[in-house]
């Protein structure tokens, strides 16, 4: 299991360009297929999670099965990552994006790429 993070903006036809979210990708590296539970953001340090309060609609719905080598996608406001950031004192490379498998294990990605 990969998880990676990026900067993602929604397109919408007849609209335009769209807010600015944060995407964690879980990518299945394995044989055989899993099952996301949840996925959330821990701070640094406390082992605090904070899980995002308005998940985007077009983010892959939990609990999900992943197939091997397919993935899936969630996304946050980036405004609440920055928010979580600026109330708890720590910096964007501190954070730890993780998804949370059916069997308990958490896999964490690196960081989230804000400034």
């Amino acid at each position: 299991m990969r998880i990676k993070t990026a900067n993602s903006f929604p397109v919408f036809q007849g609209s335009g360009v769209g807010d600015h979210y944060v995407e964690v990708m879980a990518t299945n590296r394995g044989r055989a297929a899993t099952t996301v539970e949840s996925w959330g953001i821990e701070l640094p340090a406390t082992n605090e999670t904070a899980i995002p309060a308005t998940q985007a609609p077009w983010s892959t719905s939990l609990p999900h099965r992943l197939e091997p080598h397919s993935n899936a996608t969630f996304y946050v406001l980036a405004d609440e990552v920055r928010s979580i950031v600026a109330q708890k004192r720590t910096t964007f490379r501190d954070l730890r994006p993780f998804v949370r498998l059916s069997t308990g294990q958490k896999v964490y990605g690196r960081g989230v790429p804000l400034s």
